[in-house]
């Protein structure tokens, strides 16, 4: 939830663009063998079409924060970035210029590009004993696929709850294993075709252990990376945009454990267990994100 608000906080009072770009499953193989060097250049290839694609359109600057997700509901791999951005730009000239359109890209243009881009980043990964020539090829006879949706500027904290959900976990939540005798787990899913109906499927515990593992990623990897005025060093500018939508920023806030616990209306320092409440008697400031307990 920290997160979640935290990012809220720099939010733009506009209409945003929640994007998903998929990576073709002919790249499945080579991302789990390799999965830095090509998770990274997904991650940079994102960062060049979105940037590049405003700037040679509109000759302008935008922000945005992109969330990298490995599975879907049955635990198989499946790779894709999750991007939010605002349907606007900050021009050249310092101003702030919403989207004429229903989107600010063109789905056929931007899809293109991402194409074109994520096979330029792979064309520069080297690899011991792994020529990629025939991959590439086959990827640029391929059809790729960005899903673009338009969020209101009212639903835009509930499109971050809802990614919130995913930003820490791997694989699956909690609440889906409903049931593990030892040697089979049951988890429930939703059904692509019948999204509105939750299914339940058996996996052997080896096979439950095998999917989760495919989405493990490498130490100190960094799922959510946020660029342009979105980013931590493009702070100023973002506090630029902020003041032409007249939202009165001046910083942005920083999130402790108390904070979060009132604005959820969660007591999070009672233990259920020994029916006792924690009591606070020394917080460090917010960017150090400690709290410290009687006990």
């Amino acid at each position: 939830m920290k997160w979640v608000y935290e990012l809220y906080e720099k939010i733009l009072p506009v209409d945003y663009i929640h994007q998903t770009f998929i990576l073709p499953f002919q790249l499945s193989s080579l991302a789990l063998s390799n999965k830095a060097a090509v998770y990274t250049a997904f991650f940079n290839c994102i960062k060049t079409t979105l940037t590049s694609y405003v700037k040679k359109h509109y000759k302008g600057k935008i922000g945005f924060s992109a969330q990298l997700h490995t599975w879907g509901d049955q635990m198989a791999f499946h790779v894709h970035m999750h991007v939010i951005t605002p349907n606007g730009y900050l021009s050249d000239d310092n101003k702030w210029v919403k989207a004429s359109k229903f989107n600010l890209f063109g789905q056929k243009a931007l899809v293109n590009d991402f194409k074109i881009n994520m096979i330029k980043e792979l064309a520069k990964l080297k690899f011991n004993n792994i020529d990629l020539t025939s991959l590439l090829n086959q990827l640029k006879d391929l059809d790729w696929k960005v899903n673009s949706k338009l969020v209101k500027k009212n639903n835009v904290f509930n499109l971050i709850n809802y990614l919130g959900k995913y930003a820490f976990g791997v694989g699956i939540t909690k609440n889906r294993i409903i049931n593990f005798d030892g040697k089979k787990a049951t988890i429930s899913y939703r059904d692509k075709k019948n999204p509105d109906i939750k299914k339940t499927m058996n996996l052997d515990g080896h096979e439950f252990i095998r999917r989760f593992l495919l989405h493990l990623v490498p130490k100190h990897f960094r799922k959510i990376r946020h660029y342009g005025f979105m980013s931590s060093t493009n702070k100023k500018v973002l506090l630029k945009c902020h003041a032409l939508l007249r939202t009165g920023k001046t910083d942005f806030k920083k999130f402790t454990l108390i904070d979060i616990s009132k604005k959820v209306g969660l007591n999070i320092f009672f233990c259920e267990k020994c029916n006792y409440e924690m009591e606070v008697y020394k917080e460090e400031p917010a960017d150090k994100n400690n709290v410290f307990f009687k006990v």
